[in-house]
């Protein structure tokens, strides 16, 4: 079996033998520079399989030199990614838009989640762990609306709770990332013993994927772990955004399914996760100021570079009366949707007001079976992408 050749760009020497040491213990043969000039020649000599790069080097940016990597044929296609200090939203999102496949802030759990994303990526399918076997890959799914009142919370809960009955092996966590305000906790009942704001609060070393499989509210009969958002506005606005990327990061390393509620939001932090997402999950309503915000929105993601494949509409009807057929819709759109969610009456406010999944209060409604199809063929097609790396 092929060795697979890893370029590591790191000025600081201990972190550099720390890694070299890590990486070569399950398979990778480690090549070590200390700046920016060196990579570059060594990329374009040697041209390794993967480029892992800090932003933060003596001689030049880390992201002229990825720019430069992304831009030369040699290297054009090699898998670059960013370990680095760097921690904002926007470090992160200029970072991809530069050209890294994956961006990782430096902290207790950065080697954990870099070996997990290249066990998932198919350009290292050959990749050997001799030492600590098969390193399974997680997964990130989005879920966002052009426009508010549209179900988007409710479907993102009950999806994941789907999700978490039929993986019943895995683990999975939601996080609500709706602000000012967001309302995951007040429909699943949690009591919040632990919320977003106070993961801001705590630092790198106690923040770690230990911690956060121990202390996680579960929401009593949903099946996942459940991060709350902020329920005062103050909150939000003095949230410290930069504390945001390595809780997600850690999140991600933590389980091995992350569902992120973002509502309507596309700023430098909702960006961050629908790039990075396996799956995003745009909700829309059957009606035509529906449909063209929607539009907008997806058109404004192609725009941005997130993938066309991993884009996936529901059509969900809240009100009885409301407009446009699935065929019209779709037609308006310019694609089939994967799923049209039907109307059921006052039955998903009642089951929001009880604090439980769908699949409990109602198991025999139209709508629950809708969903649990849904959830099946997202777990199949989140599965197929990861067999085709193998």
């Amino acid at each position: 079996m092929t060795e697979v050749h890893l370029l590591l760009i790191e000025p600081d020497e201990s972190i550099a033998t720390f890694m070299r040491q890590t990486l070569s213990r399950v398979g990778f043969h480690v090549q070590v520079v200390f700046s920016g000039k060196e990579g570059l020649i060594n990329a374009w000599r040697d041209q390794p399989d993967i480029i892992v790069l800090e932003l933060d080097l003596p001689d030049l940016d880390g992201l002229e030199v990825v720019r430069k990597l992304r831009g030369d044929q040699r290297t054009s296609r090699k898998i670059i990614v960013g370990l680095t200090s760097r921690s904002q939203p926007e470090d992160t999102t200029a970072g991809l838009e530069a050209g890294l496949d994956q961006y990782i802030v430096k902290q207790t759990d950065a080697i954990d989640t870099l070996l997990r994303y290249l066990a998932g990526e198919q350009r290292v399918g050959q990749l050997k762990q001799k030492a600590k076997g098969p390193i399974p890959s997680n997964h990130l799914i989005a879920f966002l609306s052009a426009k508010g009142g549209v179900g988007t919370s409710s479907l993102c809960l009950n999806i994941a709770s789907q999700i978490a009955r039929q993986a019943s092996n895995r683990t999975v966590a939601v996080l609500d990332l709706v602000l000012p305000i967001g309302s995951l906790a007040q429909i699943t009942g949690s009591k919040r013993p632990i919320d977003l704001v106070q993961l801001t609060e705590m630092s790198s070393g106690e923040l770690t994927p230990e911690f956060l499989r121990k202390n996680l509210p579960a929401p009593r009969s949903w099946g996942f772990y459940l991060v709350p958002g902020c329920d005062d506005p103050h909150q939000a606005v003095n949230l410290p955004t930069d504390r945001l990327p390595p809780i997600i990061q850690t999140l991600q390393a933590a389980f091995d399914y992350l569902v992120v509620d973002i509502g309507r939001d596309l700023s430098h932090l909702a960006m961050l996760v629908l790039r990075q997402a396996d799956a995003i999950v745009m909700i829309l309503t059957p009606d035509e100021l529906g449909i063209s915000s929607s539009l907008s929105v997806r058109n404004y993601l192609h725009a941005e570079g997130v993938p066309k494949d991993r884009l996936i509409f529901i059509s969900n009807r809240p009100l009885a009366t409301e407009g446009m057929n699935v065929d019209a819709i779709q037609a308006t759109f310019g694609q089939e949707f994967d799923i049209s969610i039907p109307n059921m009456g006052a039955s998903f406010h009642l089951a929001n007001s009880l604090h439980a999944p769908l699949h409990l209060r109602f198991p025999e409604e139209s709508i629950t079976f809708t969903i649990d199809r849904f959830s099946t063929n997202l777990l199949q097609n989140l599965k197929r992408a990861g067999d085709k790396v193998r």
